[in-house]
């Protein structure tokens, strides 16, 4: 639900308090007609795509010049690790994609390590996603599931889950759980009834983005490849903390 593409009369924002339920239901059924859900499960690097390694040094060139080396050699060691940092290539990827018109407040950095128990203002225990652009939002029914947790951290009023060593089934539950963190915050950051009217009650755009994943994570791997490469031939410094 990204992109530049330019559209009219089927622009959703958050901003719905002039518009009926009907009016912006309507609304997210024609954004389908723009940006058809199944066509979300596409992706195709872009002709012309710029090389991700000059991306990111444009990127380092505003950064702590000290810290570059080090950056680049965390990114080296996997391509999950390359994909932590690698936000500002896929939203280049992104911006060649269809736009449905929809607009909601995204987070750019929701892989599972993100996702943890945190304190609220009010001193009461929440799970939610450790990036604050996302907001506060929260999601109940982890009841029973504190044995994937670091207990030693409640104390402090946080516990950091720890996906890598999660059983197959426990793990496809936090992954529910942190889709709905996210699914509930984006609902209120938009228009929920909107985002909902686009959507469906089916699973094509579920499905759609299960395949966008798998695709984007190929192109994942050869992005790392090229820095991994650009760190061998000397064209970027990468070193160890």
């Amino acid at each position: 639900m990204t992109g530049t593409l330019p559209m009219t009369g089927v622009a959703i924002s958050g901003a719905s308090e002039h518009r009926t339920p009907q009016e912006r239901a309507a609304a997210g059924k024609a954004a389908r007609a723009v940006a058809p859900r199944a066509g979300q499960g596409e992706y195709e690097s872009a002709r012309g795509r710029q090389d991700p390694v000059e991306l990111l040094q444009q990127q380092s060139a505003v950064r702590v010049p000290e810290l570059v080396p080090i950056r680049y050699g965390r990114m080296t060691e996997s391509p999950f690790r390359f994909y932590r940092g690698a936000a500002g290539i896929m939203a280049a990827d992104l911006a060649t994609t269809a736009d449905s018109g929809i607009r909601a407040q995204l987070c750019g950095d929701a892989h599972l390590l993100n996702f943890r128990l945190l304190a609220s203002p009010e001193r009461r225990l929440m799970f939610d996603i450790n990036d604050f652009d996302e907001g506060w939002e929260r999601a109940r029914g982890i009841d029973g599931r504190t044995r994937d947790f670091y207990l030693r951290q409640l104390r402090d009023w946080k516990g950091v889950i720890e996906p890598g060593v999660m059983l197959p089934e426990g793990l496809g539950m936090f992954g529910q759980l942190c889709g709905a963190t996210l699914a509930r915050a984006h609902a209120r950051s938009g228009d929920r009834v909107g985002i909902a009217a686009y959507l469906g009650s089916g699973d094509a755009f579920d499905k759609a983005l299960a395949r966008f994943a798998e695709s984007y994570a190929d192109q994942n791997e050869r992005d790392h490849q090229a820095l991994v490469q650009a760190v061998k031939t000397g064209r970027v410094a990468a070193r160890t903390a």
